[in-house]
């Protein structure tokens, strides 16, 4: 038995050995490479789609800066420092004596506001007194100016025994955090004025103290990273200056051609959430495409012409913010140009000064968490216009790598199905590039896919064959992209566009392929 299967052993190794060439075949396969679909929904990105009585329409809509008032009105950090010492060359004091500053009044630099009252979101007090006594020391230290559901900030800190050149020091630290500041003095009549209180008691169980003019004790009182959340008084001359630059994502696909919209429009709206009256410029509006490093800068008798927006009204529970909206057609600006611009980033430059003619208000202004003013921009674009040569591409990944080594592709043709629902044609270009973005070969339709020619008939159905180089086949390990260009023209003028119009198409390959070993 163990012979014949060498027997047989032997005559395999010689068939082996005796072959020339390498046995191949060929097979035809047909798989899908790409599957997708171009609807409103999508084609619009980040733009609202609005079916109303009016009609279908892309809404787009974006807040194109915000600036809250907390970050012009802001507290200073600051340092309240008091000295307490005698006015004698030299004194014994008796234990338990208490020597007073009460009701020091100490001003903050705001720059020129003028504030009257603070509510705290966030803050906080250290204290660091320095003894320079012989005796153990009490320090009560009071800030009537800061009251937390009713009770003032009271402290009392005990410092041991010191000297003139080497005092003792104690510290303490509060957190504002919910804290009222009152800034208008003793007498409720100022502004920006803090009031304390400063007690110092010698040791009532210590022993006569002898204690020169040079023993001075001090005590500071810093103040830091205060954030507003109310506030009540006059803010100043605020300037706010600025440019700012918000990404569109609606028009990234759309490389060429016009789009003729009709009835078009643009809103700019300020909202001054502010209790205070503001003025206001914008400078420039531009739309800026990066593929082409194109820029339109948007044309209207508003734009760098001042405007003002009255104060906010109401209170906090019911704060209703004042606006001003600017209205851009095709017959008071240069509308079409800029949206057939298809920017994918717009540029604003703008500049507001709150309360350009100073404290009118008596003092009387407010600060809410909500008080800010914003620029808000609103695209609406009707969908009945013109499309010629409107030229919209994507990209998407591509791998024809066989999964075998030794499986190649030898010819074909790539298929391209659609379904096609919008009143319009298109032709179609397909890119296929390397890794490199280098294109290795171009298939371009001959004819156009049709679009139906009324919105009540179904939609259109539609297959191309498009015939590979060569060169494709060769180089098909190296195709890692594929670029999908269409080109729109209008079936006829001012065309409705349907509410649910889509484009659905699948590219799929009918491929020999050959396979060796």
């Amino acid at each position: 038995m163990i012979k014949k299967y060498l027997f047989f052993l032997l005559i395999f190794t010689g068939i082996i050995s005796c072959r020339k060439e390498n046995t191949s075949w060929t097979s035809k396969w047909s798989f899908p490479i790409i599957k997708d679909q171009l609807s409103l929904k999508n084609i619009s990105g980040d733009t609202l789609l609005v079916n109303d009585s009016s009609g279908c329409k892309l809404v787009y809509e974006k807040t194109l800066y915000r600036v809250n008032l907390s970050e012009y009105l802001k507290i200073p950090d600051t340092t309240i420092s008091s000295a307490l010492s005698i006015n004698f060359p030299s004194l014994n004091i008796n234990p338990g004596t208490i020597l007073s500053q009460p009701n020091v009044e100490n001003e903050i630099n705001i720059g020129d506001a003028q504030l009257k009252v603070i509510q705290v979101k966030k803050g906080k007090i250290e204290i660091k007194i320095k003894n320079p006594l012989t005796t153990k020391t009490y320090y009560t230290i009071e800030i009537p100016s800061f009251t937390k559901n009713g009770i003032n900030v009271k402290q009392i800190l005990v410092a041991e025994k010191g000297s003139t050149t080497n005092p003792s020091t104690v510290t303490s630290s509060i957190d504002l955090s919910g804290y009222t500041i009152d800034l208008r003095g003793v007498d409720n009549s100022k502004f920006n004025t803090i009031v304390t209180n400063f007690d110092t008691q010698l040791d009532p169980e210590g022993t006569i103290t002898k204690v020169s003019n040079k023993d001075i004790t001090s005590m500071d009182i810093k103040i830091s990273d205060i954030q507003i959340d109310y506030a009540q008084g006059y803010f100043g001359n605020l300037h706010i200056n600025s440019s700012y630059e918000v990404p569109v994502k609606s028009f990234t696909n759309i490389t060429q051609g016009t789009l003729d919209f009709s009835k078009a429009e643009i809103d700019l709206t300020i909202k001054n959430s502010c209790k205070l009256m503001a003025k206001g410029v914008i400078s420039n509006l531009s739309s800026y495409r990066t593929s082409n490093s194109s820029s339109v800068i948007f044309q209207n008798v508003q734009i760098n012409n001042p405007f003002f927006i009255a104060p906010a009204q109401g209170n906090v529970t019911n704060l209703i913010s004042s606006t001003k909206k600017f209205i851009f057609n095709e017959s008071n600006s240069n509308l079409t140009t800029f949206i057939q611009n298809f920017g994918d980033q717009y540029k604003v430059n703008y500049s507001f000064e709150l309360n350009p003619y100073g404290n009118l208000n008596g003092g009387w202004d407010e600060f809410y968490p909500e008080s800010e003013i914003s620029l808000g921009l609103k695209t609406i674009l009707p969908l009945s216009f013109n499309a010629k040569n409107l030229t919209i591409q994507d990209t998407f990944s591509l791998d024809l790598t066989s999964l075998n080594k030794n499986q190649l592709l030898e010819s074909g043709k790539i298929k391209l199905q659609t379904e096609n629902s919008f009143p319009i044609d298109f032709k179609v270009t397909l890119y296929f590039l390397n890794e490199k973005n280098k294109i290795i070969e171009t298939l371009e339709g001959t004819s156009p896919i049709q679009g139906k020619s009324n919105l009540n008939l179904e939609s259109k159905l539609s297959s191309i064959y498009l015939t590979p180089s060569t060169s494709f086949f060769v180089n098909s390990n190296l195709i890692k992209k594929v670029i999908i260009k269409v080109v729109f023209n209008s079936l006829t003028n001012n065309y409705e566009i349907p509410y649910n119009g889509e484009l659905n198409f699948q590219l799929s390959g009918d491929f020999t392929t050959k396979m060796t070993y």
